[in-house]
């Protein structure tokens, strides 16, 4: 009788690899959908509480305050992906540096959008709502998406080049 396990199977190897890169998508697509949420939950806190107001009957110009506005949520943003880019290096995921490049520009990207997003809504909860789901979408489902079909992509060309080959 042995106790040594049998050697762990190409296929199995490849399974195990996607479901780690859904995981990882799905866990980083939850985190990065809730700052657009706050950031719109922000911005109509200050609507609701006239600040916005405020501010301009005090002499600031109004193309300087959204400017403004917009940078320092596009630097607390980089703050907080800068910090999922750090765990990415520090647990290692080798197979995954090629996303920190479009990690780095997704505030860029977001920000903007989510201040332009905030004009269609008048209830804090509601904008918080069709953000996070709007944001889940796009940076989960379809990731996940063509994560899968790739997968799927790849075991098939090797079962017809196999069976090509053989």
């Amino acid at each position: 009788m042995s106790t040594r396990p049998f050697p762990i199977s190409q296929r199995y190897r490849d399974q195990e690899k996607k479901t780690s890169t859904i995981s990882l998508i799905f866990v980083v697509a939850v985190g990065l959908s809730m700052i657009p949420a706050n950031i719109v939950g922000a911005i109509l806190r200050e609507r609701e509480r006239n600040l916005k107001h405020l501010q301009l009957i005090s002499g600031l110009n109004i193309v300087a305050y959204h400017w403004v506005n917009i940078l320092v949520d596009i630097i607390k943003a980089e703050m907080i992906v800068g910090a999922c880019i750090s765990l990415f290096g520090m647990f290692g995921l080798a197979d995954y540096y090629w996303a920190l490049f479009i990690m780095m520009l997704w505030p860029v990207a977001v920000i903007p959008i989510t201040h332009a997003l905030a004009f269609m809504f008048s209830k804090e909860w509601s904008a918080q709502f069709f953000i996070i789901m709007t944001n889940f979408v796009i940076l989960g489902v379809i990731p996940i998406t063509v994560s899968s079909l790739m997968f799927s992509v790849r075991q098939w060309t090797k079962r017809k080049a196999s069976t090509t080959i053989a």
